[in-house]
């Protein structure tokens, strides 16, 4: 990944550049990008990430960390589809 835009991840999640070990795209359909932290420590807590905006949703992934340094993800979800599909 482009050094200006691991910079820019760095500032976006207000942690220092320095503290990013290594960044990459992954690609499940979406671009995402992959950063790697030098530990658990410097994951910024709480964090609320907006999902789905450019589609018209409203997904939210909430980070938090409790007091022994585990990180929690988590957010709200809706059932769409209810039984079997076949496609």
């Amino acid at each position: 990944m482009e050094a200006p835009l691991v910079e820019r991840i760095a500032a976006l999640l207000r942690i220092e550049r320095d503290v990013i070990v290594d960044a990459q795209w992954a690609d499940n359909g979406p671009g995402w990008a992959a950063i790697i932290l030098r530990s658990a420590r410097e994951v910024p807590a709480p964090y609320l990430a907006l999902q789905g905006s450019a589609l018209g949703r409203e997904g939210r992934v909430h980070v938090s960390q409790d007091g022994d340094g585990t990180i929690w993800m988590g957010g709200g979800t809706v059932t769409c589809v209810t039984g079997e599909v076949d496609l």
